[in-house]
This record gives structure tokens, sequence and C-alpha cells, in this order.
């Protein structure tokens, strides 16, 4: 096992930015997960750690060893693909063995190995067949065995899930996880997939542009996003983000929606302290998740008036879409909605689910000191 350090680690391919400079650590034996878009930089930043990329600028180390001036066999990297690389040529076995034939260990300690690791990902039975004679799954458990004999100090996994249907993507889920506990390999998941990353990591890095966006466990990303990007990205149906202003009302701010002025939400007088605190008169987002909306609640709420559009039925539960001040809104609930088009529902939002943000996306964090807007 190692840990992993980007000391000013960026990226470029020509002229073309692909990795801004990044500072980046991940303790030992952890499971992190990178995701991101399409096009984000996620797997670029993969392949600078398993040694398939130079880095334009920076170090990258392995428990404070430099390895960056390093090639990639000598970093003791396993890596699995998205599309497995298994040599249709040879046996399971032979797969298996390979790279540990290939670093001169003796033939019995690389039976004793593949044995061994074969047994916990339950395919000991298979070592004698071919790759054509597999399921999906059963290759994509080849291609981790063949990485984990290895020992390696770092294991690196780009998108290996994405192939498998939805049944097998979410038992492979809960497998790798059970692996890594097994093993404690300090292991880097790159997916686009926020299944995948809310349910597989010990935290999360968000990359978008080339750029780290957020870094924190599952719950913070989901419950604490950086930015509109990060919120919109978590959760199915995305974050509500509706654009507006906070201005004066009586004697507390109300709420303005860009798209329909007239229609203000007054704050309670502790939010609308902090808010006068932190906005500075200033255009902000307001946003909310669609599973915060109930018909009641304990706390002071937002009430907004709802009008639906359509109902989605998902078995467990219901997405409700429509419109409010001429901006699509997602709700999910539990609830069976009534089923009549264009009624009009007041919907509850309690106050502590709502989330802000500046003009330019990035959260407003009303625990942290006020932020000074810079003058153009």
């Amino acid at each position: 096992m190692a840990s992993i350090e980007f000391r000013n680690v960026s990226k470029m391919f020509g002229s073309q930015r692909v990795l801004a400079p990044t500072h980046l650590g991940i303790p030992n034996g952890e499971f992190f997960t990178v995701v991101g878009p399409s096009g984000s930089g996620k797997s670029t930043l993969l392949r600078l750690i398993a040694g398939l990329e130079v880095p334009s600028t920076g170090e990258i180390l392995f428990d404070g060893e430099r390895v960056d001036n390093k090639p990639a066999y000598s970093r003791n990297v396993g890596m699995v693909f998205q599309n497995y690389a298994i040599y249709p040529h040879m046996t399971i076995s032979q797969n298996m063995s390979f790279g540990l034939e290939a670093q001169k260990i003796p033939k019995a300690q690389i039976n004793q190995k593949v044995k061994e690791v074969a047994k916990i990902l339950e395919i000991d039975g298979l070592l004698a067949k071919r790759p054509g004679q597999l399921s999906g799954g059963q290759k994509q458990r080849v291609a981790l065995g063949r990485a984990l004999v290895r020992n390696p100090r770092v294991f690196l996994m780009d998108e290996p899930l994405s192939n498998l249907d939805t049944q097998l993507r979410e038992r492979m889920r809960k497998e790798i996880r059970l692996l890594h506990e097994t093993f404690q390999i300090t292991t880097v998941y790159v997916t686009h997939d926020q299944t995948e990353a809310m349910t597989m990591a010990d935290r999360i890095c968000v990359v978008n542009g080339g750029e780290i966006q957020q870094i924190g466990t599952p719950e913070d990303i989901y419950q604490h996003p950086a930015n509109i990007f990060v919120a919109k990205f978590f959760g199915s149906p995305a974050m509500n983000v509706i654009a507006g202003r906070l201005v004066p009302y009586k004697e507390t701010l109300a709420f303005e929606p860009e798209h329909d002025p007239e229609r203000l939400s007054p704050l309670p007088a502790d939010l609308a302290a902090r808010g006068r605190e932190h906005v500075l008169d200033g255009p902000v987002f307001l946003g909310f998740r669609p599973e915060a909306v109930g018909q009641e609640t304990s706390g002071t709420a937002w009430e907004i008036p709802f009008v639906p559009v359509t109902i989605e039925s998902l078995g467990s539960h219901y997405q409700i879409h429509g419109q409010w001040c001429d901006q699509p809104i997602s709700l999910s609930t539990s609830i069976r909605p009534v089923r009549e088009r264009h009624k009009v529902l007041n919907l509850l939002i309690p106050w502590t689910d709502v989330h802000w943000f500046y003009e330019d996306g990035s959260r407003i964090n009303f625990a942290a000191p006020v932020r000074v807007r810079q003058e153009a």
C-alpha cells in the first residue's frame, strides 16, 4: 500500500490544458473515487498516477517518494481497464499469472498466488477456461484478479463496470468494495457514474474542465456541494437551481426570482441576517433537492405554488416535473400525487434544506468569513 500525493501537477497536450495545476493527497488504504463528465480530465489524472502519462509540471509521490520520473513498470501499480484487456488465446490461469512470470517469480509461487486470489474472487473453477467462455462479470473478476496477484502498492480502476448491465453492475460494486476491505490497497477509481462514486468511495474527487471542483466524503459532496456544478451533478433528478436576488422586504430580506420579480419569498429573520452579511446586494442562486419538498415541516419553511406537468412512477417513489415562476422544477416523493394536470400544489421546503450560491456559482457558506466582492 502507498499514499499518493500530487504537488502542482498539470498536464498539457500541445496547447490544450487537460489538467490544471493540482494539489492532491490520498492516504494509505483509502478508496478514492474520481468522478466527472466525459472530457473532464479524470482518466488523465489516473494515467498520470499509473505512469502512462508524464506530467507537464509538478511531482507525483508514493509514500513521500517521487515516482513521476520513474517508468510505469517500476511503480508496482495494478490497473483495471474498461475493456478488461484479457488475452483471448490464454487460459484464465495464464492471464492472471502473466505479469508475475514477467517478473521471473518461481512457478510454484505464482500458482499458489493465482489460486489464492481466484478463490477469493470465486473464479477458481474457471482457471482452465479461456476468456471467450466467460460472461462479462467473470471477465471483470479475471481482470481484477490479474491486478491483485501482483500485490500492487496502488490499485487503479478506469470505469471498469461501464460495459456491464445494471444488475451485474450493482453486484460488482459491492464485490469491489468488499475486495478493498479485504486487501486494503490504496484504490483510485474513475467513473462518470454518480451512483458508483456515492456508494463505493471513502472520499470523492469531482473534476470538471480539468479542474478539481470539490473533494469530500459522499455525505459532504451531496449535502454541502461547493458549487452549482457539483450540486447538479449529484442526485437524480438534479438539484433545482433558481436565479434571483435577495432584496429588502419589510424588516427582513426576500428572495426575488429572476423570471418573476413580483413573486417575493420572505426569509426567516436568522437567515436574512446572515444573508445581509454574505451576499452584499448581489445576484444569487437558490437551490433545493427534489426530495426536500413536503406537505408539512417542523421548522420554518418556504412555501411555493407548483404546477405539475408530468408524473413518473418509479415503484418506490414518484418523480414530478413542473414549473414555478417559469422555471423547471422536479420533485421526488413516496406519496402518490393526485393525477390532475395543472392543479396547483402548495409545497413546503424547509429553509434549512435550501442551498445558496454566489453569482459565479460558488457556495455561500454562512459559517465562513464574509466574502468581499471584487469591483469590476
